[in-house]
């Protein structure tokens, strides 16, 4: 065994402890948001430019979590038949 060697995985296995309780952090503080909100609307738009001023005016209108349904073309994703 190289010297050094225990301590450098041992920080590498740190961050990464690090990196998934920040993101458990982050996915229950989304929860909290979700729960806290009671209402989450699903928004399908049919041109994304107009995007940003729905999700302003929801957010105008006391509602700051919104569930966006891709299936325009113009969302910018297509399903490719596989």
């Amino acid at each position: 065994m190289i010297a050094g060697t225990d301590g450098a995985a041992g920080l590498v296995q740190d961050r990464e402890v690090e990196r998934e309780v920040a993101a458990d952090r982050d996915m229950w503080s989304v929860i909290e948001r979700i729960r806290a909100a009671g209402v989450v609307p699903v928004v399908e738009i049919d041109d994304a430019a107009r995007a940003v001023e729905l999700a302003e005016a929801l957010d105008a209108g006391g509602l700051s979590i919104v569930e966006v349904t891709f299936r325009t073309i113009s969302s910018g994703f297509q399903r490719t038949a596989g």
